[in-house]
């Protein structure tokens, strides 16, 4: 059976400083968009596969593998 791979990658900016204190926030940031990235965009993959004529009959799932909370130095003084 053929197999098709790939990366995803998120990188964003915020204004919001991230300190210790919104920590918080970050996990429930982490946590909606582990759960979309197993459920929506799963299945949206698994439907766009099918659209291109892939038929796909297995899909393992996409596995949202490192994101990273770096509090920002300035404000933790």
């Amino acid at each position: 059976m053929a197999e098709i791979t790939g990366i995803i990658q998120i990188e964003f900016e915020t204004a919001e400083p991230l300190t210790k204190k919104n920590y918080g926030q970050f996990i429930e940031f982490k946590n909606k968009l582990e759960k979309f990235v197993q459920n929506e965009l799963e299945m949206a993959i698994y439907d766009i596969a099918n659209e291109c004529g892939f038929e796909a009959d297995d899909i393992h799932p996409a596995i949202l593998e490192e994101l990273e909370f770096e509090p920002d130095e300035e404000e933790e003084k």
